[in-house]
């Protein structure tokens, strides 16, 4: 996916609030676009689907290259030290990330969800 618009943004914001409140089933796309602020019909101009938008949604808020980028560090100096700040980055990372987890523990059943789920082990071994 380019870099999302502001509308899209939106869009893939409530639907990971609404998303990991209330489950992929339970939340639909009205209820989407109400908490968003736009027209159901831009969901589907900009996502096609549900399932499309549930995709590209987990792939904007859990950025495998993001997250890498913050762990990588420069040159190992004090061990102690740098499992420290690798730590607090982790956790950092995670809690930034909270809604996003939620979610795919929840959801991990639901297809989409469970096949991203299953990509991050090859994903993040390029890291």
């Amino acid at each position: 996916m380019e870099k999302p618009t502001e509308t899209q943004k939106r869009i893939m914001d409530a639907s990971l609030d609404l998303f990991s409140r209330y489950g992929i089933r339970s939340t639909t796309t009205k209820a989407i676009a109400e908490k968003a602020g736009v027209n159901e019909l831009t969901i589907f101009r900009n996502f096609g689907s549900k399932e499309n938008l549930l995709e590209q949604m987990i792939d904007h808020h859990f950025d495998v290259d993001e997250l890498a980028s913050t762990i990588r560090g420069g040159p190992p100096g004090n061990i102690e030290q740098d499992l420290k700040e690798l730590i607090d980055t982790l956790r950092n990372g995670l809690r930034q990330r909270e809604g996003i987890f939620q979610l795919m523990l929840r959801e991990s059943a639901n297809e989409t969800v469970a096949r991203k789920l299953r990509s991050f082990p090859d994903i993040t071994k390029e890291y």
